[in-house]
């Protein structure tokens, strides 16, 4: 309480009011004017100052030394103001327990307690026990922050309240929400010395695993120093777990907190859940897991995630295992769905970097898949996609990455992502495998499928909703595959746009392609195309850098709609609903024509030889004209040759053709000459009208000076 506040005034003194009250102030000063002993009752505490206040003023404070243990709520008088009841921080009335005989505490009075009749604020040291004002959980139930007992965790050190008549530490499940479990009180004196110095002489495993445990039972979090760890056994976390450590960096090798593990340690090095576990949730964050040098177990696991709900990992690196992590759902689907995974690092996978085995929601952000270096290995894919449940709900499915980088410093992965070993007769509703803003610079085909990626296996065996969006897929050449598919697997809902695809991209299965878009992407290779039955396919504003290939049936369409062919060229063999309309071929461009007379042109020579044409879908239209300056020694009925594309195969290809609209120093003509195209050749026929049909035009009505102009249109 204030010299102020105990002369009754509620604003400084002024010099004349402290110059009167010269000795009231020494002697409060002298006698320690806001402390005083408890000579009240049970529950009724009063004290009695040698100066006492006027009044009680809003603010004024005293310190107590409170005579017996409360029993219930309290009051405070002041040398007889008036009892005033003692609320805690919170502004809640006492409880049982909460002052102690013998103890010191501070009351500040509060006019606004008690609707305005005042009251005192009790601050209590270490009051972990004070319960605060109830708060609502997120069913709506109020949940009022009571007192619970602490376990005996190893290395624990329970801190809190000891209520009267007991001996078990209690505290707040507030409290306890901001506890933490150290892995140095797990470890003997030669285990810690060990890990700092990074020695790895000493194996900590059964130590961790007891840490484990104890995070699990207790829901502590668990915090780990950042030092080397030797293990010579897996291990695993449990769900209600919160795992951590600090001083992570992703290095080659990494620095911080690093669980090495033995060249002999074969399955799960760490796990995350396991198979008895049941959708409960867990976090890891800020630790490695690596494996000691030499050849990789076959069928090691460093991470696995499995049958837990809502988990994340974050900032961890997982190095040198047959596969790096490890995502499973149970056969029922079940248990084990969505993680989210934020900045992992994996590196020196022998066979995988990612499995993702019926998992369903895996959400991947800021990851990098291959070390910046030394250190990667020849294996078979970056991302596994397999298996499949009973369950309906069950995955794989939803599996996203986003700005990720799949880089291997050395060595290459065989594919980027492979779908295999698909579950025979699968319930899941599989699909939905999202990648956006990612980098992949690898000597690696793309997508691969095996022969259990067909929907005779199952309805979602295929390549579903797959979307490729602002990536960059880039090979060291364009001769590899982005579609590197098994013959039967089927593409259902694929969508690339915004992308460079520097390599090939060819599809020529045996199923009908349920939808296939492709917008604004640029190809290096050669994009190849074929349609089975009601196939369907949208290509527009690409880039074509070494050709475009169509072919098959598209009997639901195909429409190639703007974009460029820059190397390479058109080959249209496409039947059905076809709309090839793309650059140059939609430009108007030259072709050289020329004349065969029963298919030979021995002597022939021009004074002028010259042709242009454009494509409208896949309809071509041109003009040419040629001027001989000799006929040469062939014989036979006159063909048109050097078409810039050969007509259509199908029967009505045959129905192409056109006029010659000027024709020069011909020889013993009746008619006007005209052109009909030959299904699938390569050429133009050229006759003449009769009575009674038409007649060949031959090397004998042409002279050494002829001239025919012409125009033409065919399907191509």
């Amino acid at each position: 309480m204030s010299i102020v506040t105990r002369l009754g005034k509620g604003a400084p003194l002024t010099f004349a009011e402290m110059d009167g009250n010269f000795t009231t102030i020494a002697g409060l000063i002298n006698a320690g004017f806001n402390y005083s002993l408890d000579i009240g009752s049970l529950n009724a505490l009063a004290i009695t100052l040698t100066t006492p206040p006027a009044s009680y003023i809003d603010g004024m404070n005293f310190s107590v030394k409170v005579a017996n243990t409360t029993t219930s709520t309290s009051t405070l008088n002041i040398n007889g103001l008036g009892a005033k009841n003692i609320y805690d921080e919170a502004g809640n009335l006492l409880t049982a327990g909460t002052l102690n005989a013998g103890q010191i505490y501070t009351f500040v009075y509060n006019a606004s307690l008690n609707s305005g009749a005042g009251g005192f604020n009790a601050f209590i040291p270490n009051a972990t026990n004070v319960p605060v004002a109830a708060t609502t959980n997120n069913t709506g139930t109020t949940v009022a922050q009571q007192l619970i007992n602490l376990g005996s965790a190893t290395g624990v050190t329970n801190t809190g309240y000891t209520p009267p008549g007991t001996s078990t530490v209690a505290t707040t499940q507030q409290e306890v929400n901001n506890r933490r479990i150290s892995l140095f009180n797990y470890l003997s004196a030669a285990q810690k010395a060990d890990a700092i110095a990074g020695t790895l002489l000493i194996d900590c495993s059964a130590a961790v695993q007891n840490f484990l445990n104890d995070v699990a039972t207790t829901y502590f979090k668990g915090e780990i120093e950042p030092y080397a760890y030797r293990m010579s056994a897996g291990v695993t976390q449990f769900g209600q777990s919160s795992i951590q450590s600090f001083g992570f960096q992703p290095t080659n090798p990494p620095t911080g907190c690093r669980f090495v593990f033995d060249l002999g340690v074969t399955g799960n090095c760490w796990t995350m859940g396991g198979p008895s576990a049941s959708d409960q949730s867990c976090s890891l964050k800020g630790i490695s897991i690596l494996r000691a040098a030499g050849t990789i177990p076959a069928g090691s696991i460093g991470l696995m995630v499995q049958n837990v709900y809502a988990t994340t990992v974050e900032d961890v690196a997982i190095m040198r295992h047959s596969i790096n992590i490890n995502f499973k759902m149970n056969a029922t689907g079940t248990a084990g769905i969505s993680c989210m995974i934020n900045r992992i690092w994996t590196g020196g996978a022998s066979d995988c970097h990612v499995v993702l085995d019926s998992w369903p929601e895996a959400r991947f952000n800021q990851c990098r898949f291959g070390m910046n270096g030394a250190g990667d290995l020849a294996g078979n894919e970056y991302i596994r996609i397999q298996g499949g449940t009973s369950n309906a709900a069950g995955g794989p499915d939803s599996i996203f990455f986003e700005n990720c980088q799949f880089n291997q410093g050395v060595n290459s992965m065989t594919n980027w992502m492979s779908f295999k070993n698909f579950l025979v007769g699968s319930s899941s509703v599989g699909g939905l495998y999202s990648f956006t803003g990612c980098y992949i610079e690898d000597n690696v085909h793309g997508i691969f499928s095996d022969s259990s990626w067909t929907t005779a296996n199952g309805a979602f065996a295929s390549i579903l909703q797959f979307m490729f969006n602002n990536c960059v897929f880039n090979p060291s050449t364009n001769t590899f595959q982005f579609l590197n598919l098994n013959v039967g697997t089927q593409i259902n809902n694929m969508t690339i746009g915004n992308s460079q695809i520097k390599c090939a991209l060819t599809y020529a299965g045996t199923a009908q392609i349920n939808t296939l878009t492709i917008t604004n992407t640029q190809f290096n290779g050669l994009v190849s195309l074929t349609g089975v039955s009601n196939s369907v396919a949208v290509l527009g504003d690409n880039t074509y850098g070494n050709g475009l290939t169509l072919a098959g049936a598209w009997g639901g369409s195909l429409s190639v709609i703007g974009g460029a062919i820059t190397g390479g060229s058109l080959t249209n063999t496409a039947t059905g609903t076809v709309k090839v309309d793309v650059a140059p071929n939609n430009s108007l461009l030259t072709f050289t024509p020329s004349l065969k007379f029963g298919g030979g042109n021995t002597g022939i020579t021009y004074g002028l030889q010259a042709g242009g044409y454009q494509v409208f879908g896949n309809r071509v239209t041109g003009q040419f004209i040629l001027t001989l300056t000799a006929v040469g020694s062939s014989t036979g009925s006159a063909t048109l040759e050097g078409l810039p594309f050969a007509p259509n195969g199908a029967t009505y290809g045959g129905g192409g053709g056109g006029m010659i609209n000027f024709a020069l120093n011909m020889v013993a003509l009746t008619a006007a000459p005209m052109m009909l195209s030959i299904a699938a050749g390569t050429q133009f026929n050229i006759y003449q009208q009769t009575a009674t049909g038409l007649s060949a035009i031959t090397n004998g009505n042409f002279s050494a000076t002829s001239t025919i102009h012409g125009t033409f249109e065919y399907f191509m």
